[in-house]
């Protein structure tokens, strides 16, 4: 973890390989799950998409037989990221009906929060507006129950888009708390990201 968030993915690579090495001669399961996964994170974040997806493939086999259900809702979620950016929006979204399942069983609320926020966005790039909003608001629901500020302000952020162009008054509200939480709760690239949103849509109000 420390040396992938140092940037050097080479030396991640090479240290969780023999991880995986280890855990196969040991017959560790448990651990050759964790390894795979790590993995696959870090191949996705080099843009080695095929590889990192056939080592979450694995992943969810082992999850499957240890009865693994969190890691196994996590590395779907990671998958159906991948395929998402790849455009492959009915795969993606099989993955993330099967995360939220998943999720919703385990009371996982934070996961489930993710997953919610990912379906909306595939459906937001569909054209399903209404549908988009829907899981926006669960999760705004959730993430306030969470007490997730960075959650939370996403989601009142993405619903402020939807609603800018039919009730601009409505997604000024939403844009305004958005942006306050930001600022209060020290989420720098929110704030940034909210600021222009947030100006616009006060300048059409006027």
């Amino acid at each position: 973890a420390i040396l992938r968030e140092r940037g050097e993915l080479d030396a991640a690579i090479a240290l969780m390989k023999e991880q995986e090495r280890l855990c196969r001669e040991l017959g560790d399961k448990e651990g050759l799950q964790m390894a795979l996964g790590n993995q696959a994170v870090i191949l996705s974040d080099r843009g080695e998409l095929d590889a990192a997806i056939a080592l979450l493939s694995e992943e969810q086999q082992l999850c499957r037989e240890l009865g693994e259900t969190a890691g196994l809702q996590n590395s779907l979620g990671n998958e159906a990221s991948i395929r998402a950016a790849r455009g492959e929006v009915a795969e993606a979204t099989a993955l993330l009906k099967e995360q939220e399942r998943l999720c919703r069983e385990l009371g996982d609320k934070t996961g489930l929060c993710g997953c919610l926020n990912n379906q909306s966005l595939i459906l937001w790039s569909l054209g399903d507006l209404e549908g988009a909003m829907a899981l926006h608001r669960e999760e705004e629901r959730l993430c306030r129950e969470l007490g997730d500020p960075n959650g939370l302000a996403n989601s009142l952020l993405n619903q402020a888009v939807i609603y800018a162009a039919q009730d601009p008054r409505r997604a000024l509200a939403l844009v305004e708390e958005a942006h306050e939480l930001a600022v209060r709760c020290g989420l720098e690239e929110l704030s940034i990201k909210s600021k222009p949103i947030l100006d616009q849509l006060r300048a059409r109000a006027q």
